[in-house]
C-alpha cells in the first residue's frame, strides 16, 4: 500500500492538490493545536481535507500535534506514525511537509528520512501566486525528493559488498529497516560474509532463502551487483556444499571421495586468495593460494583412491618401490602433507611440466613460511602476493586440467 503524511497548515489547497496528483490508499493528516486566535484553525483545515480525501474514496487518519512548535512534541507523533505503519505492508510513504509549522516540517523530514520502513519520497507543494498572508494559491507545483537515510544506508551496504568488506556490510545492513526489499540486502550481506569466511552450507541456506527474490532484483536492476552475484553463487554454491561434505567424508571417516565437484573447492579457495589481494591483505592472500595448491593436491590424491589423511600404502600398487623413492623405507607417514603429497601424486599419475609445478609451489611455500602469520618476520607486498596466485593457478591448470581450472569464473563474485 501507498500512504501520504501530511502536515496541515491554515490553507486546503495544497495538501488537496497532493491527495488529487497521489495515488494513495491510506492519508494521515497531522495538524498542529490552534494557536490563540488562528484563523483558519489547522483542525478545520485538516476536515476540508479529510471531506474531499472522502469524494475520492482515500481513507484517512488524523494526529494532533499538542505544540507545534515544539520539537520534541512534533518528532513523537512522526514517530507514532511510523510505529503504525511498521506493522502495515507499505511499499512506499509520501510525506508533504507543506503545511503547518516549521517545527512541524523539520520533525518530518528528520523522522522519516532516517527511520521511515519502505521508499519515502518528500513532496513541497508550492507556487509562484500567494495571498496576502503568503498562501499558494492557482497554479501548484509539487516539488519532490526521493533519498532518504536509509537509502544512503543501503548503498552504503552494497558499496561495502562490492569492495569485499563482507563483514562490515554485514554489520552495517543490521540498521537497516525489516521490509521485503531490506531484507534481501541485510540476508544477501550475511550470506557473501559466510562464504568469504569457508562456511559455505550456512552460506547457501540463506542463497536458497532469498534466490528467487534475487532473480527480480536483477530484472528491476537494484542493489547494485548484489543480486546478480546472489544468482551466481545460487547456480553453483550447492554443488561445491555437497563436494566439501564428500571431503570431510573422506577425512574423518576414511570414505572414498565420490564426487564430480570437487575441482570447486580449490578454485573457490583460490577466488577467495584473489579478494584478499584486492582488500590489501597481502599476507592473507599467500595462505590461501598456498591452501589452494594443497586442496587441489588432496583432490588429485582422492581421485586416484589415495586419502592424504589416511593412507593406505598397501592399496597403492607398486608400493614398496614408490616408498624408497620417497625415501621413506621405514615407517610410512599415515598423513600427507602438500609437498609429499605431490611428490607420490607425480609417481602415481605423472604430472606434465612437474618441475615446473615445484617452482611455482616453491615460490609461494618461501612467502607463506617467511611472513609473519606462518613462521618468520616477513612482510608480503602486492607484487609478491599477486605472484603467488598466478603461480597457483597456473599449478590449478596442471593439476585439474584447463577445462576445470577455468570454472573459476563460476565462483568468483563481484569480479
Amino acid at each position: 500500500m501507498k500512504v501520504l503524511v501530511a502536515t496541515v497548515g491554515t490553507t486546503s489547497d495544497p495538501i488537496i492538490e497532493s491527495i488529487e496528483k497521489n495515488d494513495v490508499d491510506l492519508i494521515y493528516l497531522v495538524y498542529g493545536r490552534s494557536f490563540p486566535g488562528q484563523h483558519p484553525s489547522p483542525l478545520d483545515v485538516a476536515k476540508v481535507v479529510r471531506d474531499r480525501a472522502r469524494e475520492l474514496r482515500r481513507n484517512t487518519m488524523e494526529r494532533e500535534v499538542p505544540d507545534p512548535e515544539d520539537v520534541k512534541s512534533c518528532v513523537d507523533v512522526f514517530k507514532e506514525i511510523i510505529k503504525d505503519l511498521a506493522g502495515k505492508d507499505v511499499s512506499e510513504v509520501i510525506v508533504n511537509f507543506t503545511g503547518g509549522t516549521k517545527t512541524m516540517s523539520a520533525a518530518a523530514f528528520h523522522v522519516f528520512a532516517s527511520k521511515a520502513p519502505s521508499k519515502v519520497v518528500f513532496e513541497y507543494v508550492g507556487g509562484v501566486v500567494r495571498d496576502e498572508a503568503g498562501r499558494v494559491k492557482g497554479n501548484m507545483v509539487i516539488r519532490r525528493d526521493y533519498r532518504t537515510a536509509v537509502e544512503e544506508l543501503a548503498d552504503e551496504v552494497v558499496k561495502h559488498l562490492e569492495g569485499y568488506e563482507f563483514f562490515l556490510a554485514f554489520k552495517i545492513s543490521e540498521g537497516l529497516p525489516d521490509t521485503y526489499n531490506y531484507r534481501f540486502l541485510k540476508s544477501a550481506s550475511k550470506a557473501f560474509w559466510l562464504w568469504d569466511s569457508f562456511e559455505y552450507e550456512e552460506a547457501m541456506k540463506v542463497i536458497n532463502e532469498i534466490g528467487d527474490g534475487a532473480e527480480a532484483f536483477v530484472s528491476q536492476q537494484v542493489f547494485g551487483k548484489v543480486p546478480e552475484n546472489v544468482v551466481r553463487l545460487r547456480r553453483i554454491g550447492n554443488r561445491l556444499v555437497r563436494a566439501m561434505r564428500g571431503l570431510r567424508k573422506c577425512q574423518g571417516e576414511g570414505a572414498k571421495f565420490r564426487e564430480g565437484d570437487g575441482h570447486l573447492v580449490p578454485l573457490e579457495f583460490l577466488a577467495n586468495a584473489e579478494r584478499r589481494l584486492k582488500m590489501g591483505e597481502y599476507a592473507e592472500a599467500v595462505l590461501r593460494a598456498y591452501r589452494a595448491v594443497e586442496a587441489a593436491v588432496q583432490l588429485r590424491l582422492l581421485e586416484n583412491n589415495v586419502n592424504p589423511w589416511s593412507v593406505n600404502w598397501q592399496q597403492i600398487p607398486d608400493h614398496q618401490e614408490i616408498l624408497k623413492q620417497l625415501g621413506y623405507s621405514e615407517s610410512p607417514p599415515e598423513h600427507l602433507t602438500l609437498w609429499n603429497g605431490l611428490q607420490l601424486l607425480s609417481l602415481i599419475s605423472p604430472i606434465r611440466q612437474l618441475e615446473e609445478v615445484k617452482d611455482n609451489l616453491q615460490f609461494i611455500s618461501n612467502l607463506r613460511n617467511n611472513s609473519k602469520l606462518e613462521h618468520g618476520y616477513a612482510g608480503v607486498d602486492e607484487e609478491n602476493a599477486e605472484k603467488s596466485i598466478k603461480k597457483a593457478m597456473e599449478i590449478m591448470r596442471v593439476l585439474l586440467g584447463d577445462e576445470r581450472a577455468q570454472e573459476i569464473e563460476k565462483v568468483r563474485i563481484f569480479a
